[in-house]
Order: structure tokens, then C-alpha cells, then sequence
């Protein structure tokens, strides 16, 4: 445009392609002119904010395939609680490069808000796991994690050194999934015995009067409840184990190990 005016050229016949080439290719045999221009521009632009999180769009849709939550989630390790284990679980898995969903409401919080007993527990859960579904259809796997009340001589195991919160798997016999999930619990279990032998005391099956029978293992035919140590155990004695079960995890996903 300059060009143009203090030339006094008749813009019609203006040769623009020759004036661009010109210009561009004075810029590539003056990089430095070209770097200083440009570092210039981003200098005078010091009130420019960098973008925040919410002005990001994310490229990756949550399709969580895992869900995590605490039926009883008041209970407690010596120096840790058992909705802490769920969300060092959840980002074990998530650093795999599993998404999933660790239940962030209290059924403590449902119980008292409907006046429920204790022993309604399960129906708290349910009410949140159905939720969760409702919104992400892609979940697939369930997992409950609870924490046994037994001595610290059977919830604690060693090796090499290191000490594990042992775990125990529950399946539930009086729901139509039962034999499903007995399968897949066996199979779960078997691959965190090749991981590391000794770490679980097995799977106990209930069923009948007096026990629920069904741990909201009707819902899926992968529907876990997981009892992780007990009230003696500490924080890092957990945490080894959910490593563990972080790995059981991924080998069951991935179709066991051979």
C-alpha cells in the first residue's frame, strides 16, 4: 500500500506478485530481521493472558471403563481411610492410561439424608453406581473396595521385606450374575497370585439369611468387592497392595496372564 501511494502508481496495473516476492525473498535472505520482527510483535502484546484450562478444548471425550466407590466408606486403616485407597487406585490407573470414575459421594451422606440404617449400605452404593452408569454407559468394570476387620497377624503379609494389607475377594451368591462373576473373580484372583503369591487369602462365597447375597453384583457380570487389609494396617502397607491390584487390573483387562 505505501508503494503504491508514494509512487503514485496506478494501483490497477500494479504488479502485487512481484512486490510479495520481492518482500519474501529479502525476509529468507534476512532471517535475523525476520526473528527480531516477530519477537518484537510478541513483546508488545504483554497483556495477552495465557489460556486458562477452561478455555482449552479438550480433544479426548471421558469414557471411563472402570468405576470405583466405597459401600462402607467410614472405614479406616491406622493412619488412613478406605475412600483414600479408592483414589490412589484410580490414579494408578489413570497413569496406565485407563480412564475410570472413583465415586466421589458419601453414602454416609445418603444413610443420613433417608434416615437408613447402617446395614442399608448397599442401597446408598447402588444409588450412586446406577447414577454413574446412567451418565458414562461405557463403564464396564465395577469395583467395591472395603476393609475386613480382622487382626493384623491375617491382614498383613511379607516379602522380600515389604509389607502388603492382604486382600479377600466376596462374591455374592443370590443375584443372577453370581456364577459369571464367580468365574471372573477366580480369574482376577488367580492373576494377582502370579503377580505375587501369598498377597490374597482367597474368595468367600455368601449367600442366605443374614448377609446381603448380592453386593450389587447383579448389575454386572464384572462386579468386584475387593476387602483390602484391616484396621491395623498403615498407609504404605495399602498402597503396595494397590499396586498390585493396579497390575492384576490391567492383566485382567488385557485377558490374563497365561
Amino acid at each position: 500500500d505505501n508503494n503504491i501511494l508514494k509512487s503514485g502508481i496506478n494501483y490497477v496495473n500494479y504488479d502485487l506478485t512481484k512486490t510479495i516476492n520481492s518482500y519474501t525473498s529479502y525476509l529468507v535472505n534476512n532471517p535475523v530481521h525476520m526473528l527480531d520482527y516477530n519477537v518484537k510483535k510478541l513483546e508488545v502484546k504483554e497483556d495477552v493472558k495465557p489460556a486458562s484450562k477452561t478455555d482449552v478444548v479438550e480433544d479426548k471425550v471421558f469414557n471411563p471403563i472402570i468405576y470405583l466407590y466405597n459401600t462402607h466408606d467410614t472405614e479406616k486403616y491406622s493412619d488412613y481411610m478406605v475412600t483414600d485407597a479408592k483414589e490412589a487406585l484410580s490414579d494408578m490407573l489413570t497413569k496406565n492410561g485407563i480412564d475410570n470414575l472413583a465415586e466421589e459421594k458419601s453414602v454416609k451422606v445418603f444413610l443420613e439424608n433417608n434416615n437408613y440404617k447402617y446395614s442399608k449400605s448397599y442401597i446408598g452404593s447402588r444409588n450412586y453406581l446406577k447414577e454413574a452408569l446412567s451418565n458414562y454407559p461405557s463403564i464396564t468394570y465395577f469395583l467395591d473396595i472395603h476393609r475386613d476387620s480382622v487382626g493384623k497377624n491375617k491382614s498383613t503379609f511379607t516379602k522380600d521385606g515389604k509389607t502388603y494389607a492382604k486382600i479377600l475377594f466376596i462374591v455374592g451368591l443370590d443375584n443372577k450374575y453370581y456364577e459369571k462373576n464367580l468365574d471372573n473373580t477366580l480369574k482376577l484372583n488367580s492373576i494377582i497370585n502370579v503377580i505375587m503369591p501369598g498377597l490374597s487369602r482367597g474368595i468367600i462365597k455368601k449367600s442366605g439369611k443374614g448377609v446381603n447375597g448380592v453386593y450389587n453384583q447383579d448389575i454386572s457380570d464384572n462386579a468386584f468387592l475387593i476387602e483390602i487389609g484391616g484396621p491395623e494396617n498403615t498407609k504404605n502397607e495399602v498402597l503396595n497392595t494397590l499396586d498390585v491390584i493396579n497390575k492384576g487390573i490391567l492383566e485382567y483387562i488385557k485377558g490374563g496372564i497365561s
